[in-house]
């Protein structure tokens, strides 16, 4: 008899843990379902997508930002210069100094770090008139300048993930006909609440999912007045949020929000 066959016979509640190689952080089967959260090995750069803003960056090493905006920093003295540069080039209403820290894994900040040795400028972030306009469509005029650096953050933090492999996927399966109910990739960083997986995880598999996996809930952990059942909750607002778009707006993947992650497979 084959493991499967095995695992349909077991006893209804029990979650019978598969365990069938490294790549997966959770493999488990419960009530004729089988959910499985690993690393997205086909994740794409959150650069490719249409973000607000712009990254022009320069490093010896690693290959960073926007390719269409990039310029040569063996051409300028200084980073200054070679900000006069982009603001020639460019329709520039904002640029931030984009600042990265090497160390064990890559952290992307407009704040100049502490670290000396670690951690140096990289480039530029900067938003054009145009996109600005976008922004002052969807947040207003007031604050507009808080709520575009609020953007520019989740939009490093999205690829700061990217960058250190911090990629996952889930996926649903029914156990009987071996059918694949849902296929969802393109969660970046390690907080499934913040990058909205959690919305994703069967109601079934919810706490089976937490109390193994905790170190993927720090946001959850650092706010105990908010329940686990509380918090996916809402995040299930927002998937709902996620299916109407791709249902009406035929827009390919990349072209979705941010924080919405893409359905794998999925043909529009």
């Amino acid at each position: 008899m084959s493991e499967m066959e095995d695992v349909k016979r077991t006893e209804s509640g029990v979650f019978y843990d598969l365990e069938f190689n490294g790549d997966e952080l959770y493999d488990k089967i419960h009530n004729g379902k089988r959910l499985t959260i690993g690393y997205d090995s086909t994740a794409e750069s959150p650069r490719e997508w249409d973000n607000s803003w712009n990254l022009s960056c320069s490093h010896e090493r690693y290959d960073l930002g926007d390719e269409n905006c990039r310029l040569n920093a063996g051409d300028y003295d200084s980073w200054e210069e070679y900000g006069e540069a982009l603001r020639e080039e460019y329709d520039i209403v904002e640029l931030v100094p984009l600042y990265m820290t090497d160390h064990s894994s890559l952290a992307l900040s407009i704040v100049a770090p502490n670290d000396r040795w670690d951690s140096g400028q990289i480039g530029f972030a900067f938003l054009t008139a145009e996109n600005q306009k976008d922004l002052a469509d969807t947040y207003g005029l007031t604050d507009l300048h808080e709520a575009s650096l609020e953007v520019l953050k989740q939009e490093l933090k999205v690829y700061e993930g990217y960058l250190n492999g911090e990629s996952y996927s889930i996926m649903v399966e029914d156990v009987n006909t071996g059918e694949t109910i849902d296929i969802f990739g393109g969660f970046y960083g390690t907080d499934f609440a913040e990058n909205m997986l959690v919305a994703f995880i069967p109601k079934e598999f919810a706490e089976d999912v937490f109390k193994t996996l905790p170190v993927y809930f720090p946001s959850l952990e650092q706010e105990q007045s908010k329940s686990f059942e509380q918090t996916q909750e809402v995040e299930k607002t927002k998937k709902e949020g996620v299916d109407k778009a791709l249902e009406t707006s035929k827009k390919t993947p990349k072209q979705i929000n941010i924080q919405e992650p893409k359905k794998k497979g999925l043909k529009l």
